[in-house]
């Protein structure tokens, strides 16, 4: 199934770029958007300021009521879109570029700070916009839950690394 989706998005990503070319030899005079370029500086999409996992850069502290483990969390997010192409296709302007972030979380009240957890993902966004319709496709990810086991591990007294 995970094979189709991969095949699918590579597709799409080849027929809007075949459509913008064929686009871009068919008219001249143009204007800086209407031409294919790479590594545009334009964004067809504005970053959702609620979604928590957009990439973005932020710190924020966190405090936990009723929790038995966390009371005081720094929790952290690093992370950009990257545009890397952008054209023009079947009326309209697409782009498509690598979305990079990490999302991690520290508790406080430990003496090291201590990492609770962190997660990493990598995208591949496309967007299309015509006038009012705006379509955005990511194919994410790739997350590592490994490290986190790493990190626990190195934080661990050497007595009780022989138990993980």
């Amino acid at each position: 199934m995970k094979r189709n989706n991969l095949i699918f998005f590579i597709a799409v990503i080849l027929i809007l770029f075949a459509v913008s070319h064929a686009e871009a030899g068919n008219s001249s005079g143009k204007t800086d958007n209407d031409k294919n370029i790479i590594l545009p500086d334009e964004t067809l999409f504005d970053p959702l300021m609620a979604d928590p996992r957009w990439p973005h850069f932020s710190v924020a502290y966190q405090s936990y009521i009723n929790d038995d483990e966390l009371k005081n969390v720094g929790a952290t997010s690093f992370g950009e879109t990257f545009p890397l192409y952008s054209g023009n296709a079947f009326g309209g302007r697409w782009i498509t570029g690598i979305q990079a972030a990490v999302f991690a979380f520290f508790n406080l009240d430990a003496d090291s700070m201590d990492l609770i957890n962190a997660d990493y993902w990598v995208g591949i966004p496309v967007a299309y916009r015509k006038d009012n319709l705006f379509l955005l496709f990511i194919k994410t990810r790739f997350n590592d839950v490994s490290l986190n086991i790493i990190m626990i591990y190195w934080c661990l007294p050497p007595d009780y690394r022989e138990f993980i």
